[in-house]
């Protein structure tokens, strides 16, 4: 069980890591194909979080840009799955700690 809870986490930080190059590639892609947006994230109050928020509350679909839409999409439906692959690896935490009692 431990080798099984060791594989989980090791792919959990994994998906983590692949969504944050992700996330940098396509803040790149707003950066160079619309500089305005990111001119109004820059001036947001939310600071390191307004290119995240911009992506949650779904800003970006009045940028007008399909291909942008999709990818920005695909990225939300990404993170909807590491976060519900989180809870299935403290789900997997939580019985293993109760069975080895």
């Amino acid at each position: 069980m431990h080798a099984l809870l060791a594989i989980l986490i090791v792919v959990l930080l994994v998906g983590i890591a692949t969504g944050l190059v992700l996330q940098h590639v396509l803040y790149s892609r707003l950066s160079t194909e619309h500089p305005k947006a990111l001119e109004i994230l820059a001036e947001s109050s939310a600071g390191i979080l307004a290119f995240p928020r911009y992506l949650w509350r779904r800003q970006y679909l009045g940028l007008g840009d399909g291909p942008f839409t999709r990818r920005a999409d695909s990225l939300r439906r990404y993170w909807k799955a590491c976060f519900l692959f989180f809870l299935l690896v403290v789900v997997a935490l939580m019985v293993a700690v109760s069975i080895e009692r």
